[in-house]
């Protein structure tokens, strides 16, 4: 017998069993979705929703999936049941199809009834690797055994391994009845389900004892939709698929979505709109078609099917094109043609989420499937603690790497330079001899004078020569715009028993809150980091070294406040912070236009500090763009890494 994780196909008695198992909101679920029922050989759909839901159905098969809405269904003990319709979402697409593919299927619920801490969700699973098109249901098995499911991660909800039986209770029912059954379920459930139906255990489906009342299917503003990922990565691309779909269901066109085509109508589409933005030269014919290239050769290195994110494209835009081709794309890519943002909001508090109408007034609370109890958070609305994203974390510390490495080798590579020879013209003396290019160049020019080469005269180097030595705590400072008007002040810091070391100091031109409001996003117009990558994690390690440093290398005082820093400002002021903390050498990676003040050159130099100049080209350019973009979001400690729905939001959000 097949492997759980191998098992996309069951024969159960009479009847049989196929499985999709799906990440929701992802395109290239809906795909698989899409290529099985046009094939004509199912009966039935299951789709992964409450029995409750079976009388209501009507409401998701007659409107078409790709307006986003949220159907709302009141549940009894007050609560209400929450099921998001997705234009990506696989479940969403498959109760259309069944009674819109050439041989309609019935559709039925299989999910066990709602609890309170278990309605449908509007996070998102895990993400996923996309692999290549063209391969529908067949790579399903390669994915489900790459997918860091939440269930690996976490003990398993007692509730879920009840849903688990439930589901595979009531496909082994339908499958015995001699019919053929397409069901469309979230991939954590798949192993567990499967279990079940290959066990000689006999799953038992769980009695109905929830109620509902009448649900309303409320149209979401596009706006929130695509900051909950209902439009998958891209929105232009999900798009593009349910134009496909339609097509397919009227026009009877192939059911497999080219990739290919899609990515290229998406740079017909910014073609067109940069034609009318930009000038001629920032988006060349030659430039655009090594665009393309680099693209295809980036998803064939991945094994994606699709970019991850609308940032991968605009970063592979801004290596090849040019920044403003890089700017229009972005904007066509995160673009739903016809969307709207006259429906309802969402916004989340904590896991409660709220829908409300146009003038902020609160329609329905539904809860999440976060974990713990919907009433715990009600309680403590402000009880998270926030850090950084994970993404700025693994930025901050490949930049951190790399230009370390670069500052280290040319700090090692330092020497005063002096020039072996000059030329003079010939008068007395004949010196070291005829400088026979120097004469050519003199003839060319009209000058009789013959060239004769002499001893240089040194010439004097600003820089400090000398064995390196770094602990790996040497300060990296970093300049994105030193004419940027600062709006805000930041510090990340140790709390240590012998009192506060502040490890980075960030000046912020400005902060917003994004994603409604989860979300601190702040532009960064230079900081420096003294001590480690990033705050605010408790780094052992680093802080075991710091216990060896010398009193004068930790920063006890805020350089905007340090009386020793006062006659320092902007940009300035943050490279004279690192030199204050420094060892003998400091990194400042900062654009080839800033010149290093007089006053800078003599501080370090007093301090007999050593200045590696680090250029934005020696970096990683889509690193650098991310870099100047401080995301804080929600976690559940200081010291854990921040929810899952809040890293999937900055990578939609993120440059």
């Amino acid at each position: 017998m097949k492997a759980p994780s191998d098992t996309l196909q069951l024969r159960l008695g009479q009847g049989m069993v196929t499985l999709v198992p799906s990440v929701h909101h992802c395109t290239a679920f809906s795909q698989v979705v899409l290529e099985e029922l046009m094939s004509g050989s199912h009966h039935i759909v299951a789709v992964e929703l409450p029995d409750a839901l079976q009388p209501h159905l009507h409401l998701l098969q007659n409107g078409a999936p790709e307006k986003p809405a949220i159907l709302v269904v009141p549940v009894e003990g007050g609560t209400t049941c929450a099921v998001p319709v997705s234009p990506a979402d696989s479940i969403s697409n498959a109760i259309w199809l069944a009674s819109h593919a050439p041989s309609p299927c019935e559709v039925v619920c299989i999910d066990a009834p709602s609890r309170e801490q278990h309605h449908e969700s509007f996070r998102p699973d895990p993400s996923l690797d996309y692999y290549v098109a063209g391969q529908g249901r067949r790579y399903l098995a390669a994915t489900l055994a790459r997918m860091n499911l939440k269930r690996d991660e976490t003990p398993a909800d007692p509730y879920d391994l009840v849903r688990d039986e439930h589901m595979a209770a009531r496909l082994l029912h339908l499958a015995h009845a001699g019919r053929h059954v397409l069901a469309v379920i979230g991939a954590a459930h798949h192993a567990g389900i499967v279990s079940w139906l290959t066990s000689p255990r006999t799953p038992v489906a769980q009695p109905q004892e929830c109620s509902v009342g009448h649900p309303v299917l409320l149209p979401i503003a596009s706006l929130s939709a695509r900051n909950e990922g209902w439009y998958d990565r891209i929105p232009y691309i999900t798009w593009l698929f349910q134009e496909h779909q339609r097509r397919v269901v009227t026009e009877g066109a192939p059911a497999l979505f080219e990739c290919d085509q899609a990515l290229m109508l998406l740079l017909e589409e910014s073609l067109e709109v940069a034609a009318k933005k930009l000038e001629h030269q920032e988006f060349s014919v030659r430039r655009v078609a090594v665009f393309e290239r680099y693209v295809h050769a980036q998803l064939r290195l991945r094994g994606h099917w699709m970019p991850q994110k609308v940032g991968e494209l605009h970063s592979w835009a801004m290596e090849t094109v040019s920044q403003g081709f890089a700017r229009v794309l972005r904007e066509v890519a995160e673009s739903y043609p016809g969307a709207d943002d006259s429906g309802h909001h969402l916004v989340r508090k904590g896991r409660v989420i709220q829908v409300m109408d146009g003038k902020g007034r609160v329609i329905v609370t539904g809860a999440t499937t976060d974990e713990g109890s919907p009433a715990e958070e009600v309680k403590r609305p402000n009880g998270f603690h926030f850090v950084p994203a994970s993404e700025d974390q693994r930025v901050h510390r490949r930049c951190y790497a790399r230009a370390r490495a670069i500052a280290h080798v040319r700090l090692a590579k330092a020497r005063t330079h002096e020039r072996t020879t000059r030329s003079a013209a010939f008068l007395a003396t004949t010196g070291l001899g005829l400088d026979v290019r120097a004469t050519i160049r003199a003839r060319a020019a009209g000058r009789d004078s013959m060239m004769v080469r002499l001893p240089a005269r040194p010439k004097q180097s600003d820089q400090l020569t000398g064995p390196l030595s770094c602990d790996g705590l040497c300060p990296v400072c970093f300049i994105f715009d030193p004419s940027m008007e600062i709006g805000s002040k930041q510090s990340g810091c140790f709390f240590l028993k012998q009192g506060t070391v502040y490890a980075s100091h960030y000046w912020f031109a400005n902060t917003e809150r994004v994603g409604d409001g989860k979300v601190s996003r702040s532009r960064t117009a230079y900081f420096t980091a003294l001590l480690r990558e990033i705050a605010p994690y408790r780094e052992n390690a680093i802080q075991a070294r710091i216990q060896h440093l010398p009193p004068h290398r930790l920063c006890r005082t805020k350089p905007w406040l340090d009386p020793e820093l006062k006659k320092f400002s902007g940009a300035a002021l943050a490279i004279a912070c690192a030199i204050k903390y420094a060892g003998d050498h400091v990194c400042v990676a900062a654009p080839r236009e800033l010149v290093l003040s007089r006053e800078v050159t003599e501080f370090a130099a007093a301090r007999s500090v050593r200045i590696a100049r680090i250029w934005p080209e020696d970096l990683n350019p889509s690193d650098f763009m991310r870099l100047r973009w401080d995301y804080v979001v929600p976690a559940p400690s200081a010291y854990s890494p921040p929810y899952l729905w809040a890293d999937e939001l900055v990578e939609r959000l993120a440059p």
